[in-house]
């Protein structure tokens, strides 16, 4: 199985460019992993902090990270992108970008309604304890997208086929939720289920991202299966 997967990677970047492309992404693993574990819990401790904003804080870290990164792949790998820098930002939206958002918004309130007996808001999203809306809106939608299809997805495009393509950066995708499920105490089918979810959003931003080459698509649809998840299901 390695080595077919080895096999797989094999040429995916100019030589040149391979061990940043990969060294990139394990340094990212790595921070995103101390971040979660360490350096969060370290700072929303400090006596000048408290409970109101430590979601806030993790919201600006997030930030900080992922869109450095965003920001040095565009760079870097300029002239091996899919979608160039300046075009990722446009008014493409294709039908299947709609189908999928009405499928995504009849699934999250039939499961709603099933799960509670009803649509029933969460009661709280913009206090203390609801504030992860921010995190969530954009933290995962606007920040993971950006990373991971108008960056490490974007330039794997330009050297492998599109379905290869997508499963490799959405395998990557999945990696980088592991750090935060160690530290959530999450039970096996809670990790199950959250690991499926992941494979097929990943899979679907992916997939539109080459559908439409636009980034917009996949941050929007990214949004409302998040921020929907929250508000009705959580």
């Amino acid at each position: 199985m390695f080595c077919i997967f080895k096999k797989i990677l094999g040429g995916i970047i100019l030589k040149n460019k391979s061990r940043l492309f990969w060294g990139s992404y394990i340094g990212f693993w790595l921070i995103w992993l101390i971040v979660q574990t360490f350096l969060y819990s370290i700072i929303i401790k400090l006596p000048q902090f408290t409970s109101t904003y430590d979601l806030l804080i993790n919201f600006v870290i997030k930030g900080v990270v992922w869109l450095s990164l965003t920001f040095w792949l565009l760079h870097t790998f300029k002239k091996q992108l899919f979608v160039k820098t300046q075009k990722l930002f446009n008014r493409n939206f294709p039908k299947e970008f709609w189908i999928l958002l009405v499928i995504f918004l009849i699934y999250l309130f039939i499961s709603a309604i099933s799960s509670k007996h009803g649509i029933k808001l969460i009661s709280h999203p913009f206090t203390t304890r609801g504030g992860q809306l921010l995190g969530i809106v954009f933290g995962a939608g606007f920040f993971e997208e950006l990373v991971f299809r108008a960056g490490y997805l974007n330039i794997l495009l330009t050297k492998i086929k599109k379905w290869p393509a997508i499963f490799i950066s959405t395998i990557m995708f999945l990696l980088i939720h592991l750090p935060v499920y160690f530290v959530s105490n999450m039970n096996i089918s809670a990790w199950i289920i959250n690991i499926l979810t992941v494979l097929v959003i990943g899979t679907l931003m992916g997939w539109i991202f080459t559908q439409s080459k636009n980034i917009w698509p996949s941050i929007i649809l990214h949004c409302v299966w998040d921020t929907l998840t929250f508000l009705l299901i959580a």
